[in-house]
């Protein structure tokens, strides 16, 4: 019964010390434009704001790190060899190919998970440099981090109760 009391108050012990909180990841609703960027008659540029669910920009979570990702579907047009676009995110300008096969996934600054946290939005301008396609839909993926926190002191205190019942113990079967 004495091994047991010990290797228990052991295996507590070690989990306080070694017990972490895990990240987890928050995405935002999709933007669903369906809005067509071309030279006649389309838009060329346009601002989004995405917002991220279940995030508290007050509360302990903080954004460690995020993601945009855009997708897009081609025209049919022969004469587009090459279609160009580019998104621009506090001051921060990135320009790619599109391609309707695969999204474009596009890393959020620094300034950008600043805001991220203390707003929970993100704001992004999209715009059309060369050729013909169709803005589909931009997600917002973001992994939190918990704030550390302390070893609560009702474990130091359970901790010391459970060393006291054992010496106690001990003493009674002594005598």
């Amino acid at each position: 019964m004495k091994k047991i009391g010990v290797m228990l108050l052991t295996l507590l012990l070690s989990i306080g010390f070694t017990g972490r909180a895990m990240a987890f990841t928050v995405n935002s609703s999709p933007v669903s434009a369906n809005m067509w960027m071309s030279y006649a008659g389309g838009s060329s540029t346009d601002t989004f704001t995405l917002k991220l669910n279940a995030f508290n920009p007050a509360g302990a979570n903080k954004c460690s790190s995020a993601q945009l990702t855009i997708s897009f579907v081609g025209s049919d047009n022969p004469f587009d060899s090459y279609s160009f676009a580019g998104v621009s995110e506090n001051n921060k300008n990135t320009v790619f190919q599109v391609s309707d096969i695969m999204p474009m996934i596009i890393p959020i600054s620094q300034d950008g998970l600043i805001r991220l946290n203390s707003t929970g939005q993100l704001t992004f301008t999209l715009t059309r440099y060369c050729g013909d396609f169709t803005f589909k839909t931009a997600m917002l993926t973001a992994t939190t981090s918990p704030a550390p926190v302390s070893i609560p002191g009702a474990f130091w205190l359970f901790g010391s109760a459970s060393i006291g019942f054992l010496i106690m113990k001990r003493k009674l079967v002594t005598i």
